[in-house]
């Protein structure tokens, strides 16, 4: 039995190029480019927290915003055009709810952004000598 050193081959089917032929150039960034943040895990959560709230007020925002066209497309596709007092208020309501569910947003908007602040500023520092206050070696 002869071994060689020689990587195995491997065809594949669509463009016929071994796996041996197949390069890509590995480029590693400087270090100051590539340094990590460690941030307070609850601040991550509550951010994250925040990112879900405000996606929900979108989506309000788009179901109330999407009714307030829904009734204005009816009333321009009705042969009689007839505006009736519960599709006005249908409106009102719906439109109230909009302005609402917008203000939301941008209340919990401003709140992830305070707590994105608050993340970038803090920092966790590593001790490596640290001693346990019942350690007496000196």
């Amino acid at each position: 039995m002869s071994t060689t050193n020689q990587p195995k081959k491997y065809v594949f089917p669509p463009s016929q190029v071994e796996l041996a032929e197949i390069r890509a150039p590995i480029m590693i960034p400087p270090m100051e480019d590539i340094s990590v943040r460690l941030v307070p895990s609850h601040l991550l959560e509550r951010l994250e927290e925040y990112r879900s709230d405000e996606n929900k007020a979108y989506l309000l925002i788009g179901l109330f915003g999407g009714s307030i066209l829904g009734v204005l497309g009816n009333w321009a596709t009705n042969e009689n055009f007839t505006i009736t007092r519960v599709s006005m208020v249908l409106i009102g309501i719906m439109f109230c709810l909009t302005i609402a569910c917008i203000w939301w947003a941008y209340r919990i908007n401003q709140r992830a952004s305070r707590v994105r602040d608050q993340m970038l500023s803090s920092t966790i520092t590593s001790q490596s000598n640290f001693e346990h206050p019942t350690n007496n070696n000196p």
